[in-house]
Formats: C-alpha cells, structure tokens, sequence
C-alpha cells in the first residue's frame, strides 16, 4: 500500500517498517500517520469492528451496523440524524438510548426523567471562536479588532473561559498568555476614538444555526459599543466574511500552521498575514526539542491573541443524556 503524501518518499524495509524521506524537517510528521487507513468492505487495519450494515438516505448517512472482528465485543449500531430536534424525538421513542449535546436547554429538558441521567463535562477539544477577517478593509485595522474583542463578554451558561487557541489537555498550554477580558469603557473609547458619527460602522456575523443564540449576545453587546451588526445564518464556512462564529477542533499538536500561516489561503479563513506569527509557526515544526517547541507555543498564542485575529470565548460544556 502506498500512501500518499506530498513531497514525501517512501520505500518498504520489511513488512513492518516504511522508511519516510521529507524535504525538510517535520516534527509533526507522525501525527499524518495516525488516520485510520480503511480497507474493502469498510474495515479498519487493526481494528476491533467492521461494517456489516450502512443505512443511506437522501444522501446523507443514516445507521452504521458494526459487528466485532473478535469474540466478547458486542454488537454497535451509531444513528445520525440531521438535527437536534430528530434527536430528542430519537430518544423520546427509543430508538437511540444515549446522545451528547453542548446545549444547556436541550439537557434541561430531561430534567426529573425517569430512568435518564445527565452528565456534564469541559470538552476541551472545541472551542466556540470570534474568526475576525483579517483582510476586511475595516477588520484590517488591529485596533478595531480590538474592539470586539473588549467587547466580548463571558459565557459562563455555555462554558469556561477560553485561554487562547491551544487548549489545556495540550502539553505546550500556558495560562499565563494574556487574555482579553470584557471591558466596555474600553471598547467604547476606542470605537469613538476609531469613528466619527458619520461613518458606517457595519458588520455581517456570520454563524450557524446551532450557534444563533450566542450570536444574538454577541451581536447586543457589539451594537452597545457603536457597531452596527447584521446576523447571517449559513450551512458552511462562507468564503467571505465580516465576523464568523463557529466552534473549532485545534489539531491535538500545537502546530496550528494551517490555521495562521499566511500561505494557507484555504484554511487561513481569518487572512492573518503576520511576519511575526509566520515565523514562529515555521520554527515550532523544524524544531524537535519540546522545551523549545513549547517557548515558541507560549509566543505563538501571545500574538495570536494580541492581533485579535479571531477571539477565543469558551470551551463548551459537552451533557451526555443517557437512559439508565
């Protein structure tokens, strides 16, 4: 089997081991080893579980059957369905018998149910981020940006506080980076300081409908500072936008290349185009000491946040509705 990866060559040794050659250093390399590779009919190498039953509909993936390759495994079945509301109708008839929601209403709701539990947990391996658009010719301004983000409040219903984009279960975590805390004086004054009474101070927030809620606290708190804010729901990451509100996986390496670098214009959604943001990404993957790894981490997040480039409101809470 030959995987294929670009500006990499490789060679088989024996039946279990591939010698890799890179261009360059690449500290990460491993990480691109660890997906899954899927073999006909849908089994994974080395894996406890085949496919015996894909259910489709419209498209869209319904039911997945998957039967153990070894004895003592049972049987799991994993039903997807394309919103929340055919969820709880799910549950309610029995069809699902357990599900996860980063919504505190829909939890509530299975509140005094007999035979049903709730739990509730920090799932750190999301974060709910403000993505600024760097390349708006008004966004473009840092200190606009900066007003939003004093204008940000905390979220205390939906999640704990967001320390920057590397998340604390990562190695090169830092509490100390500085943060920006809400601070409406402070927004205030640098809107007037920043625009006359006669200048559009307009902005379209963009978000999905999951997030609507959080949007309309955002969109109150921007109109008291001055901003004008229109909310536009949409079914995916729009290819232009003003603001965009949207939960975000950060990769489980604090190598955020493709996030930040200016080279990404793919994934680079907020255009950061930062000399100094450039360089440290490019040193955190050639390095491979992790003390050194970890001081270019701690800088990376620093000035990240100080560009204001997308702000980092909250880790979700993540409630398990589980029938006993």
């Amino acid at each position: 089997m030959k995987l294929n990866l670009k500006d990499v060559t490789q060679s088989v040794i024996d039946d279990y081991t591939i010698d890799f050659k890179l261009k360059s250093p690449l500290v990460i390399f491993p990480y691109y080893l660890t997906k899954p590779v899927i073999t006909h009919p849908l089994v994974g190498i080395g894996g406890e579980y085949k496919v015996r039953h894909l259910k489709i509909k419209s498209d869209f993936v319904r039911e997945i059957e998957l039967i153990p390759n070894t004895v003592n495994l049972p049987v799991k079945i994993y039903k997807f369905y394309p919103n929340e509301d055919e969820v709880l109708n799910a549950y309610k008839k029995g069809e699902i018998d357990s599900f996860t929601t980063n919504r505190k209403s829909t939890a509530n709701y299975f509140i005094g149910w007999n035979n049903t539990t709730i739990s509730k947990e920090i799932d750190y391996s999301k974060i709910m981020v403000l993505f600024i658009n760097n390349g708006n010719k008004l966004l473009n301004i840092k200190e606009i940006r900066k007003i939003i983000a004093y204008s940000m409040p905390a979220f205390p219903d939906y999640g704990t506080k967001a320390v920057g984009p590397i998340p604390p279960t990562s190695w090169a975590y830092n509490s100390q980076v500085k943060t920006y805390n809400y601070n409406f004086d402070r927004a205030k004054n640098l809107f007037n300081k920043n625009f006359t009474s006669t200048q559009s101070a307009g902005l379209t927030l963009s978000t999905f409908f999951d997030y609507s809620d959080i949007a309309d606290i955002i969109k109150n708190e921007l109109e008291n500072v001055g901003f004008k804010v229109t909310i536009k729901l949409v079914y995916d990451i729009p290819d232009d936008f003003d603001l965009l509100l949207s939960i975000w996986n950060p990769p489980a390496d604090p190598d955020q290349y493709y996030f930040w670098h200016s080279t990404q214009k793919t994934t680079n959604i907020t255009k950061t185009n930062n000399i100094k943001v450039d360089k440290l990404l490019e040193d955190g993957r050639r390095i491979i000491n992790p003390k050194q790894r970890q001081t270019i981490y701690k800088e990376l997040a620093e000035t990240v946040i100080d560009e204001a480039s997308a702000i980092f409101l909250y880790h979700p809470f993540k409630y398990e509705i589980k029938r006993q």
